[in-house]
């Protein structure tokens, strides 16, 4: 591997890139819905490709989308090329964006710092915790971070090519990621280039108008403004009070004051870096010690813009009161690319699997011990040996609960987890045979395909499992037909976690479904359906009863709202259908 040419390295890339697709793609196919953020997403999408809108669809309640449309228009492409709008076709660009920058982080590395360097620093990428994750889920997250980490990196080719200036390319790629997110996708590429460039010294060369390509600058910041001014005047103040106040300076000045949540301290990034970049991120402080003793000369292959990108991504992102893990993902690249360089210096100069000396055993024996006791308590749990239920008392409620479901899914299909048991355990074996006779390559490739089979069992097995037992698609689905269009749907008063699920409702459901109380719910005439919670269940029995005269009968139920700490959602059905009684049947068993 680590003598490997260009060939080798095009083959290796191509292969890791479509494992890395078919792992995702297991999480993104048919799995519903169970989170706020995603069906809040998805909303933008239905709207556009039901109405044509691709500027400001109104979403229900006549509330605007609180992003800027390029993630919605990609899900709108991929929706009509797929022949609808789908979970699958929703998450898509999320997967989509995450495959050109594996792609593009590759190439670069390849250019700056050899075959090999490339080669490891895609697999760092494509493996690392929050990565996965976030290239699977219908958030504008993963399409920012592509345009921001393609700006950089498409800066950095032209900048070392032998007419160094701005790329079209960089300020084209800015101006999408203000279509993405907002300002911060113009803003952080544009920052990390000046601060290179006055490391280096050359900050005075963007005085030429050639070198700074004022054409493509002009023609990236205009860009954005083919959404902006449209949708502004289309949207009036409300548009320009969410989207230029509420979504961008208040989230900065005045988080938690404005409600935009995700209220976090200033260190909250170190260890959700340290966390996201996972499991590589335990190498990247070696990386960065080793840096930092070659000094800046040695750090021409690409390193200091790498590090200088991590750097100004972290202090602006920790300036902002509002906080969520993957706003870092735009450096990820950056930090794979820092790691692999340094990981192909250290161990290139060796036969592929030839012993390295400089490999402690103990770096590799406590997540090989970790892996082992993971097989051991998976195995148990499948031999219907409770094991797994011991982790409770150090979750949160939240996960407590979830872990609920993985217990049952592991109980579910005991052959299929008892091989991925012996299956952690010969990767444990390997991991501290690799450690003890410092063969690196055995130990960075055994944790690589650690990562990719337990995110692909994650993705086969455990989500579709919990998605199914907290999404809103299981209460409406089976019903969905059978709801006709001029029969009420709402929700009975509200409730705690009233907004987190509505927008999954409001999606399934695919219509406004309006908050009601009181006679305002059980309608006069026909029938009507309503959401309600199960505390409330007795009351509203009483009220249809003594006003309509009329039985509630309960047509499907919601285990919880979202782990234990909510009670369950129920879908219930009041009066008779057009039809009379004599259609009851076609509505099935309602117990």
């Amino acid at each position: 591997m680590y003598a490997a040419g260009r060939q080798t390295f095009s083959l290796g890339l191509s292969c890791v890139i479509v494992a890395a697709a078919a792992v995702m793609a297991l999480a993104i196919t048919d799995v519903p819905f169970f989170t706020k953020g995603e069906p809040r997403e998805a909303l933008v999408v239905q709207q556009m490709a039901a109405t044509g809108n691709l500027v400001l669809p109104l979403l229900e309640r006549g509330e605007i989308q609180s992003k800027p449309p390029l993630f919605h228009w990609l899900g709108t492409g991929f929706s009509k090329i797929l022949g609808g709008v789908t979970e699958t076709t929703v998450r898509l660009p999320s997967l989509a964006a995450s495959v050109v920058i594996l792609a593009m982080t590759g190439l670069t590395g390849l250019r700056r710092a050899g075959p090999a360097a490339g080669l490891i620093a895609t697999i760092m990428l494509a493996t690392s915790f929050l990565w996965l994750q976030a290239s699977t889920i219908a958030r504008v997250d993963m399409v920012l971070a592509a345009t921001t980490a393609g700006a950089v990196m498409t800066f950095d080719r032209a900048w070392t090519g032998p007419a160094p200036r701005l790329p079209t390319m960089f300020w084209l790629l800015g101006g999408l990621g203000v279509l993405a997110k907002g300002p911060v996708g113009l803003a952080v590429p544009a920052i990390v280039v000046a601060c290179y460039l006055f490391a280096r010294g050359e900050s005075s060369r963007l005085a030429d108008r050639r070198t700074l390509n004022l054409p493509a600058a002009l023609a990236g910041l205009a860009l954005p403004l083919l959404w902006y001014l449209p949708a502004a005047l289309e949207g009036g103040h409300a548009f320009l009070a969410k989207h230029l106040l509420a979504e961008n300076l208040l989230r900065v000045v005045d988080a938690e004051g404005s409600g935009a949540g995700h209220v976090k301290p200033a260190w909250f990034y170190i260890p959700a870096l340290l966390a996201g970049f996972a499991p590589w991120s335990f190498l990247t402080p070696a990386a960065a010690a080793d840096d930092w003793r070659r000094g800046r000369r040695g750090l021409e292959d690409g390193t200091l813009l790498w590090w200088i990108w991590v750097a100004v991504t972290v202090l602006m992102y920790s300036v902002a009161g509002s906080k969520r893990a993957v706003y870092l993902l735009s450096c990820y690249p950056a930090l794979a690319l820092t790691t692999g360089a340094w990981f192909a210096r250290r161990f290139a100069s060796r036969p592929a699997f030839a012993p390295h000396p400089s490999l402690p055993s103990s770096v590799t024996l406590f997540p090989a011990a970790l892996m082992a006791l993971a097989g051991l308590m998976i195995g148990l749990e499948a031999c219907s040996v409770p094991t797994l239920s011991a982790l409770s008392p150090v979750l949160s409620r939240h996960d407590a609960a979830n872990l609920t479901v993985v217990i049952e899914t592991i109980r579910s299909r005991p052959a299929l987890w008892l091989i991925g048991s012996v299956a952690l355990a010969a990767a444990a074996g390997m991991l501290a045979f690799a450690g003890r006779e410092g063969r690196s390559l055995t130990a960075f490739a055994t944790v690589a395909t650690f990562m990719l089979l337990t995110s692909a069992a994650v993705g086969y097995a455990v989500l579709p499992a919990l998605a199914e037992r907290l999404s809103v698609r299981t209460l409406l689905e089976p019903w969905h037909s059978r709801i006709a269009a001029d029969e009420p749907l709402s929700f009975y008063g509200r409730f705690d976690y009233l907004d987190y699920v509505r927008p999954a409702v409001t999606y399934y459901a695919g219509r406004a479904v309006p908050v009601r109380d009181g006679s305002e719910a059980l309608g006069r005439s026909g029938r009507s359906w309503l959401l309600i919670t199960h505390s409330r269940l007795d009351e509203l029995r009483r009220a249809a009863a003594g006003e309509l005269g009329a039985p509630v009968r309960i047509a499907s139920r919601l285990y919880d709202g979202r782990g234990s700490r909510r009670e369950p959602l129920l879908l219930v059905e009041i009066g008779e259908p057009a039809g009379g009684p004599g259609n009851r049947a076609a509505t099935a068993e309602m117990r």
